[in-house]
């Protein structure tokens, strides 16, 4: 991993899930922005996205989110042309089927089960892939900051 902090994004809608992670991802140094559901996002919002650059390094989402599947929203995210990398994303789920599991891999991103071992993270977050003249957009999560719109 780079020695530039990552600007990551959780999405999840569990509080003390969303805590201890911001917690341990700021901890390493990183700006962490979270929130229940990306509202302030194009394709949350059911369009293509209109952003030239993506709105974060890293997303870590929940796959039972208020609303949508994150599998359905990082599929929608993929069709619509989110700017992220999906090496870059990673799914959490306390109940992924073999099903999902391969929908997944199409997509191109990470899924782990519940718990995630600290382990695992730290040796995923080395292989996040991010260009060193990156420009990040900004993004407003519901639960973290007013959408200024």
């Amino acid at each position: 991993m780079s020695s530039k902090k990552l600007k990551i994004m959780i999405v999840e809608d569990e509080k003390s899930v969303r805590e201890s992670h911001t917690w341990f991802f700021e901890d390493l140094g990183n700006e962490v922005i979270f929130g229940e559901v990306p509202f302030s996002c194009d394709v949350w919002k059911g369009y293509s996205c209109t952003r030239n650059a993506p709105c974060a390094d890293v997303l870590i989402i929940d796959h039972h989110l208020p609303g949508m599947k994150g599998l359905e929203f990082l599929a929608d995210l993929k069709t619509k042309g989110c700017k992220r990398p999906f090496s870059n994303v990673l799914l959490i789920s306390g109940d992924t089927t073999s099903i999902d599991m391969d929908k997944a891999k199409e997509i191109g991103v990470t899924v782990v089960q519940k718990p995630m071992e600290i382990e695992f993270l730290e040796a995923w977050l080395k292989n996040i892939k991010r260009p060193d003249d990156r420009q990040l957009n900004s993004i407003y999560l519901k639960s973290n900051k007013s959408d200024p719109n």
